[in-house]
């Protein structure tokens, strides 16, 4: 994709009216497709929480970043409740207690004045949240034993990789540039592409999941040549607002193909 820099900027400006959208989840009765999702879902907030807090240190959309924060925190913490309730194993429900210990921290550390203080120990804090999430997703998933299981899991996992290369590329922006960070985001990428390319190709797919497949694939070519945008020094302000409001519009679609795959099973 061929994008300069005046076409980066008038699309970044066309952005905020549709992007960054509140992420919408309903209350329901789990079943073993819809734990999965919602449990998918932790991980992805794990890392938006990150990612946010990185803009609101950095002044990029800061009055859209501020309650993504906000409704981010309060639907982990009602995820939770849910995911607990749910458990349908002892171990299962174990990970949840521990993603609870791991958690409390976390959301503490969100609380406040954002600082670049606050971002380091947020930076220390995600990834243990994100890895017990993600164990814990997945012995949901070896618990359901279907495909279908897999494919809600993997969808879902992209909510969290399109966040995740956004935070990495913000951590990189606010200072926070070293080699695990760029390792990170050059990881989350290629996961990405990985695990869309699966997706893809599952027979399951339906004329509606395929479309938006399709959609997930442009809106990711135009997200990740905005991932391209970065040189040390002060950084661009025109694209640290691509990348949060791309890595949005990335989210939203994935979440809406999670749960057409939740609906298979």
């Amino acid at each position: 994709m061929n994008l300069n820099r005046r076409q980066l900027l008038r699309t970044a400006l066309s952005l905020p009216m549709l992007a960054v959208l509140p992420l919408r989840a309903r209350a329901e009765m789990l079943d073993i497709a819809a734990a999965i999702n919602k449990a998918g879902r932790q991980r992805m907030l794990s890392q938006r929480i990150a990612k946010v807090y990185a803009q609101l240190v950095l002044g990029v959309y800061p009055e859209r970043a501020r309650p993504i924060l906000d409704k981010s925190v309060t639907l982990f913490d009602s995820q939770m409740v849910e995911l607990k309730a749910f458990a349908p194993t002892l171990a299962i429900r174990a990970q949840y207690d521990q993603l609870g210990v791991l958690w409390t921290p976390y959301r503490n550390a969100t609380k406040g004045m954002p600082s670049l203080a606050g971002l380091k120990q947020i930076a220390e804090l995600n990834e243990g949240v994100l890895k017990t999430a993600h164990a814990a997703t997945v012995a949901l998933e070896k618990h359901a034993g279907t495909v279908t299981a897999h494919l809600v899991n993997i969808s879902g996992r992209e909510r969290m990789l399109s966040q995740r290369s956004a935070k990495f590329y913000l951590f990189r922006a606010a200072g926070l540039d070293n080699a695990t960070i760029d390792q990170g985001l050059a990881t989350a990428r290629h996961e990405f592409e990985t695990n869309l390319a699966e997706l893809k190709a599952a027979p399951q797919d339906t004329p509606e999941i395929k479309s938006q497949l399709l959609l997930a694939d442009s809106q990711w070519a135009f997200f990740a040549h905005a991932l391209n945008q970065y040189s040390p020094g002060a950084p661009n302000p025109v694209y640290l607002q691509y990348v949060a409001a791309s890595s949005e519009y990335v989210l939203e679609v994935m979440d809406t193909t999670t749960g057409l795959y939740q609906s298979l099973h």
